[in-house]
């Protein structure tokens, strides 16, 4: 519970000097030690008036008069600034806040931070959101929720922001739901980003956030710029973040997103999300080894003989939905294909499908069924009419899409894609990568759709040239 009332003495006296010797003020001792007198006056209730903090903090004469100068005046402006800048910082988590706020003069108050309650939930609900996400289902709108009510009881805690906008890109990514739930999903993260900002411009969780939903929007320029300030502020941790890596891959700088998906591995020893990146990321960008990182996560029971042997196919991968979808992803993509891999293709999307308790990318079995014609009707009036029940669902765009690939209408499905780039789908980042979409890439209206994508020329050149290599 957050605590109330005043901290005691010992307690203001133990912040006072994490903050005397904090990187804000060690550069600034003379503030430090006005803080120090302004603290100590104000616990032993002694009233200062300029002219005495003027000699004994300054080392004015005896004599001075602070109508003609205002250092006490000058310092105090500035400490306040300082010390605005350490909550922002180093202190964002102290227990204890200690304040210079306007109207009271020189006299600073003392009070229990209440960001300390607000980042111990902040917390929780991270750590939960990371052990139940890709069971989709209810729990990320339960968890959206619960940090939602956080943000309402502690409405100045910056991070609660960003973690609500970032959730809600994930959300949007993986749960391909109807359009409009995408667009208020999109434009809600924005919001909230936009508040962060406005509370902290120091997290770099946000600014890496921000580059997302600014690619969402095909503003790549910007979104480079907000890349910018992650980095500077995040170091190695934004370098390594999926958003970071995912515009890397977009903007077609393949050599140093595969020098980010090394420092995480580095970083990070027994991630269990880092195959899942690097096989999205590799099979995207057409790097040979995706299917590598997904086997290993231990789940697959797959080696690369399974394919060819007779075996009665693969097994769905583990308790993933995610690496299952994946995994049919870069089956589809094998060298050689056919309706075998096809079918197989097909096991994986709709056991990931089913897992995810939404039927995220529902379209993709009903396209690898299309392929692979076995266990569907083979007749293609027959398949059609098998496809149009899954397209009666309320579905997104991308979903919709490959419902229309697999029975041969790609005039409708670049239609569809057309929305889910209206609808601002993050998904839509990769459009000028993705394999799955490549019998449209030849297309007018295909390539009119990722022209509207106003991608730096060198994005484009990468991904002719990754083509090119496959």
């Amino acid at each position: 519970m957050p605590r109330t009332g005043e901290p005691e003495e010992k307690q203001t006296l133990l912040e006072l000097k994490r903050i005397c010797t904090s990187r804000v003020f060690t550069n600034h001792l003379k503030l430090a030690e006005f803080l120090d007198v302004l603290v100590k006056a104000e616990l032993t209730h002694k009233e200062l008036s300029e002219h005495e903090l003027g000699v004994i903090v300054f080392g004015k004469p005896g004599v001075w008069n602070p109508i003609y100068e205002g250092v006490v005046r000058e310092n105090t402006r500035r400490l306040r600034k300082h010390l605005q800048e350490y909550y922002l910082r180093e202190g964002a988590d102290d227990l204890v806040v200690i304040e210079l706020p306007k109207g009271r003069g020189r006299r600073p108050r003392f009070f229990f931070n209440p960001h300390v309650h607000a980042a111990d939930r902040h917390e929780e609900i991270i750590r939960s959101w990371n052990e139940a996400f890709p069971v989709m289902e209810d729990v990320p709108e339960r968890l959206i929720a619960q940090l939602q009510k956080c943000i309402d009881k502690t409405p100045s805690y910056a991070p609660a922001y960003s973690t609500l906008a970032r959730m809600l890109l994930t959300y949007a990514t993986l749960n391909d739901g109807g359009g409009a739930e995408i667009r208020a999903a999109m434009r809600r993260a924005e919001k909230n980003i936009a508040k962060c900002l406005r509370l902290n411009d120091q997290l770099w969780q946000a600014h890496a956030t921000l580059g997302a939903l600014l690619c969402c929007r095909f503003r790549w320029a910007e979104a480079g710029a907000a890349f910018k300030r992650a980095l500077m502020l995040g170091g190695n941790e934004a370098r390594t973040d999926i958003w970071y890596m995912s515009f890397l891959a977009a903007v077609g700088e393949i050599e140093r997103m595969e020098e980010c998906i090394r420092l995480r591995h580095q970083m990070v020893r027994g991630d269990r999300f880092a195959p899942m990146i690097k096989g999205l990321l590799y099979y995207v960008c057409r790097v040979k080894g995706a299917w590598g990182e997904l086997e290993r996560l231990g789940k697959a029971g797959l080696g690369s003989n399974t394919i060819g042997d007779g075996h009665r196919g693969p097994r769905i991968i583990g308790d993933n939905w995610i690496v299952d979808i994946l995994m049919a992803c870069i089956v589809l993509g094998s060298e050689g294909g056919g309706p075998t891999l096809s079918y197989w293709a097909a096991c994986f999307a709709e056991g990931g499908t089913i897992k995810s308790k939404v039927h995220a990318f529902y379209g993709l079995h009903v396209y690898a069924y299309s392929l692979s014609g076995k266990d569907r009707p083979k007749d293609f009036t027959r398949r059609a009419e098998w496809a149009s029940e899954f397209m009666s669902w309320r579905q997104g765009s991308v979903g919709l899409a490959l419902c229309y690939l697999a029975i041969g209408k790609r005039r409708e499905a670049i239609g569809q894609l057309r929305k889910a780039c209206d609808d601002g789908n993050p998904l839509m980042g990769f459009l000028h990568l993705w394999p799955i979409f490549d019998e449209l890439r030849e297309l007018a209206e295909f390539k009119r759709l990722v022209e509207k994508m106003k991608l730096p020329a060198s994005a484009l050149r990468a991904a002719a040239a990754l083509r090119t290599v496959e």
